[in-house]
């Protein structure tokens, strides 16, 4: 326990008396810095942490480098509004301040980071949407309440899936000379896939769950028409500011009249998985975006958009994901495959471009590689050590490096042939 409570001290310590334009940057190198220790106390005597404390631990590190985010952006806005002389730049400014806008104190950041809500299995939230559910339940009957229905029952087939394929398939089979020697290369790669399956039926589960937690307490619930995203929230600023103006100007039923209503309400801000888009989308990029969509947005927004050079920008918040997720070998070797599959499915997409395939044979055959490739790095997710997934890696031929780098290959020399009008 006094892991998260010294990264939340320390943290909310720099956010309230750190210098006011560097806090996100002294935060970032505490909260990851910390990490490292954490994941290595063991080896200096103390005890292992859990698996429930690593959990914890990764949140607590998201929301702690989120928020030193939203108060230096915060900051910056203030400035601009200060310098700004356009009327309309000003109305904008003043809608952004007003509501994604936050300058919390001391204690309400220690509040913020042991929000039960997401706090075991997420979704990620920004303060600003955190401080929005306060702000309701200080003034009852404010817009909007929790759904009367939850949408559970997505969760309960994914359960009893992964009970029953957990039975049969379990990562530690993966490190015997059974499957690695003894099996054949089609059931390592049947293994493989099974793996995936029973894993990601274990985090939708978690998942949906988590997010029907955020919503019986409103958490992340704002009107529809304001196009809330996850982990962000509202991105139509106006339509919260007319909203509350109507709210202001006439007398509310039933606390807030028809914007009470609970059809008029989304929770997309914590709507952390997208089971249909995981399963169905024919790109890595789709699916990467359809899962865990908060913490996609966390490395999106704080992450990629502020790394100089667009070359560097997906390698190194890769490289971030990773050590977010641990110091394990098998996450690195996992995420760094991920920029050879994207560079190889470019160039999978410009070759069916070139045979004018028909367009459903050409999803299949995206959608295919994509699955392949999720099922592929699960495993260096899943079996942890440099070593064990470099050996399973090995025991199939590492055959999605290659069949990566033969789809680059074949990509470059069909260019070379339309570019000197021989037929591609």
């Amino acid at each position: 326990m006094w892991h998260s409570v010294l990264v939340a001290l320390v943290s909310a310590s720099i956010c309230s008396f750190g210098p006011r334009n560097r806090v996100h940057a002294l935060c970032a190198a505490w909260c990851f810095g910390y990490l490292a220790f954490f994941r290595t106390c063991h080896l200096l005597g103390f005890t292992k942490p859990s698996p429930h404390s690593n959990a914890v631990q990764l949140l607590m590190t998201l929301r702690m480098v989120g928020v030193a985010f939203e108060i230096v952006d915060t900051r910056r806005l203030e400035r601009r509004l200060r310098d700004s002389t356009d009327d309309g730049e000003r109305r904008s400014l003043e809608l952004q301040l007003r509501y994604t806008g936050v300058s919390p104190k001391f204690w309400q950041i220690m509040l913020y980071a042991y929000a039960y809500p997401g706090v075991l299995t997420g979704p990620y939230y920004r303060f600003s949407i955190y401080r929005d559910l306060v702000d309701r339940l200080q003034a009852p009957g404010a817009p909007p309440r929790p759904p009367s229905a939850l949408p559970c029952g997505s969760a309960l087939p994914t359960r009893r899936s992964y009970l029953i394929l957990s039975q049969w398939y379990f990562i530690d089979y993966a490190r015997t000379d059974d499957l690695l020697v003894d099996s054949s290369w089609a059931y390592r790669i049947y293994f493989m896939f099974a793996m995936f399956t029973t894993f990601r039926c274990r985090m939708y589960f978690a998942w949906v769950v988590s997010e029907c937690v955020c919503m019986a307490v409103g958490l992340g619930g704002y009107p529809a028409a304001s196009e809330p995203r996850c982990g962000e929230g509202p991105t139509r600023l106006e339509v919260l500011e007319e909203q509350r103006q109507q709210r202001q100007s006439r007398p509310a039923i039933d606390g807030a009249g028809d914007l009470n209503k609970s059809d008029d309400i989304s929770y997309e801000s914590v709507h952390n998985i997208d089971e249909a888009g995981c399963e169905f989308a024919p790109t890595v990029q789709a699916g990467m975006k359809a899962w865990n969509r908060s913490v996609q947005h966390w490395l999106a927004a704080f992450v990629y958009r502020r790394v100089p050079g667009r070359a560097l920008r997906l390698p190194v918040t890769m490289a971030v994901s990773a050590y977010w997720h641990g110091v394990h070998g098998g996450y690195f070797l996992s995420f760094l495959t991920i920029p050879l599959a994207r560079y190889a499915e470019d160039a999978l997409d410009r070759l069916l471009r070139r045979a004018r395939l028909n367009q459903s044979v050409a999803y299949l055959a995206r959608w295919f590689f994509k699955m392949r490739v999720f099922d592929y790095t699960c495993m260096g997710f899943l079996l942890l050590g440099a070593g064990d997934t470099l050996r399973f890696w090995a025991a199939i031929g590492f055959c999605l490096h290659a069949a990566s780098c033969l789809l680059i290959a074949a990509d470059w020399a069909a260019a070379r042939l339309a570019g000197s009008g021989r037929p591609a």
